[in-house]
């Protein structure tokens, strides 16, 4: 080949080199214009041109939309999100020369990533992938990122290696992590969230006070449960609700832990976040929901372990205290407790007259015992002025002593001290049967008249079950028969109408009668000799012998009407 043909050849060879090259910048290049939105499926946001600092576009639901470019001069900042001077402080284009007063970017975990800026803003796509691999510092990420991850925003980010999260104000992508790490099986890959209550601001790249972060259309995170880093992440853990209380929807100030109301603990609340979890002191132990601060025992309701008494099942006005400490009383208003008074010295609370007297008051605190046990059967029964731990025992119409629970309250009906709530109230949650009756004994109608319950000053102070088959009867004050027992707890005849007086019962038979005053049955009665005879006489209403007593039960004949 002569030297003609050599220098043809050595021309051929130059041109298909520089088309391979130009071919392989037209495809890299047409790579990165054509989706610079790729991995990133953020509303609206801005993009910059990754070949051309001037340049920007607009993603639309992960779609470009190409902007005109910034003025002479300028360029796009990704952390102002607007054209900047390119000597301006918030010029963040990649460097291609590396100047000597770099600019800083924090991650959390106070890893110091330095990145400079750029002097030449028309770099191509091949000096821009030899500097992130050889001068970038977050290059090296990149590479292993794009092959696990290859839409990861950090792939098409490479300026910036902490980058906000779209959706979520307290989080962040933190592209110097490892790819490897077994948390992206349970969390997106590369985030990191703020500490509590903090979130990541645009503006500083880095965890910020909230109220200095602007989280625009990202979420945001006030309660503690909404951070990762409180959520159970491992078996036999408290749900994040029983460890961290929630402030949404509250105003400033202290408020109950939720779903921890009088107890101890309680939450202070600004913003709707929850900025701390305390606990109430030995002094005043208990945290309440109603006065929204720590209180002593006296002023916390004995149903949430307080020594304050219930008012339900009372009578508005004074009472003596339920404890049996005679110098101390307390109010009631409307059924709720307004307030403890204290007796002058040597004075004790007489919950009879409701007023402090030095001496002759009900006991236990005083001696004057007067009808407490008048009419009453042999037993123990309630306390009649609703003090819960009290009780006191009569026996034939005498009062034998007044006794006090170690522990919980008294109960009427099991006659035993008892830490449960199936009591009458106030001492317990059931109501109070006898707070519009009078003194007296009652059938329990709730019970079909099986059961009774005693009356006195409002209170229950005894709840009696009669034996099987048998009903109450109001009359006698016992338990009966159904056909022995007048109504409404039972089936005996009717005395609406009639007169005071003795009447035959004939369904019995003729040895009976029953009598009736104030138009009420009093009961059944059988003749015996004792009383007269063997049969009842419906003209003498007296027990009487057959030949006195005209049929169908005697055989007198003389002066009798049809009706006898």
């Amino acid at each position: 080949m002569d030297r003609l043909g050599e220098k043809f050849l050595a021309l051929f060879i130059i041109l298909v080199l520089f088309g391979v090259v130009q071919l392989h910048f037209i495809v890299k290049h047409n790579q990165i214009v054509r989706a610079p939105c790729q991995g990133n499926n953020l509303g609206v946001h801005w993009v910059r041109d990754p070949t051309n600092c001037t340049k920007y576009f607009i993603c639309v639901s992960g779609q470009p939309i190409k902007m005109p470019g910034c003025p002479r001069g300028y360029v796009w900042s990704v952390s102002a999100r607007n054209c900047v001077g390119r000597d301006s402080r918030w010029n963040d284009c990649p460097v291609v020369v590396v100047e000597a007063a770099p600019m800083v970017v924090k991650s959390l975990k106070s890893k110091t990533v330095r990145v400079g800026r750029i002097s030449n803003f028309s770099a191509t796509s091949d000096r821009m992938d030899a500097l992130l691999n050889k001068e970038d510092p977050a290059g090296k990420y990149v590479v292993e990122i794009k092959r696990v991850y290859p839409n990861h925003p950090c792939v098409f980010s490479k300026e910036e290696v902490v980058l906000p999260h779209p959706t979520h104000c307290h989080w962040f992508y933190n592209c110097t992590l490892s790819v490897e790490s077994d948390d992206w099986m349970y969390h997106e890959a590369l985030t990191q969230e703020c500490p509590y209550p903090k979130q990541f601001s645009l503006a500083t790249r880095q965890c910020e006070n909230y109220e200095d972060v602007d989280c625009g259309t990202r979420k945001d995170a006030k309660a503690p449960c909404d951070y990762r880093e409180n959520v159970c992440g491992k078996s036999h853990c408290r749900p994040c609700a029983i460890r961290h209380g929630s402030c949404i929807s509250k105003p400033d100030g202290r408020h109950p832990f939720p779903l921890r109301e009088w107890t101890p603990r309680f939450i202070m609340c600004k913003n709707e976040r929850t900025v701390a979890q305390k606990d109430c002191s030995e002094k005043k132990p208990i945290f309440s929901p109603e006065s929204n601060k720590c209180e002593e025992l006296m002023n916390v309701p004995k149903q949430f372990g307080g020594f304050q008494p219930m008012c339900s099942g009372r009578q508005d006005g004074l009472h003596p205290d339920e404890t049996g400490r005679c110098d101390l009383y307390f109010e009631c208003q409307n059924k709720n407790f307004t307030k403890y008074e204290t007796c002058s010295k040597g004075a004790s609370f007489d919950p009879r007259l409701k007023t402090c007297r030095p001496n002759d008051v009900a006991p236990p605190c005083g001696n004057d015992s007067t009808t407490l046990c008048d009419g009453f059967k042999d037993g123990l029964y309630a306390d009649p002025y609703g003090r819960c731990p009290m009780y006191y025992h009569c026996r034939k119409g005498e009062l034998m002593g007044y006794l006090k629970c170690p522990f919980g309250a008294f109960s009427p009906q099991t006659e035993k001290c008892e830490f449960s709530q199936d009591i009458p109230a106030p001492c317990g949650t059931l109501p109070n049967i006898c707070e519009n009756q009078l003194d007296g004994t009652y059938a329990d109608m709730d019970n079909n008249c099986m059961s009774y319950y005693k009356c006195s000053r409002r209170y229950v102070v005894s709840m009696k079950a009669c034996k099987d088959g048998l009903v109450f009867n109001h009359v006698t004050g016992e338990c009966d028969a159904a056909n022995n027992t007048p109504a409404p707890c039972g089936m005996g005849p009717s005395c609406f109408g009639k007169k005071n007086g003795r009447y035959p019962s004939p369904l019995r038979g003729c040895e009976y009668f029953y009598t009736c005053h104030n138009e009420m049955f009093r009961g059944y009665e059988k003749c015996t000799l004792k009383k007269g005879g063997f049969y009842f006489n419906p003209e003498t209403e007296k027990c009487d012998f057959p030949p006195n007593i005209c049929a169908p039960c005697g055989v007198k004949t003389e002066n009798c009407t049809t009706e006898a």
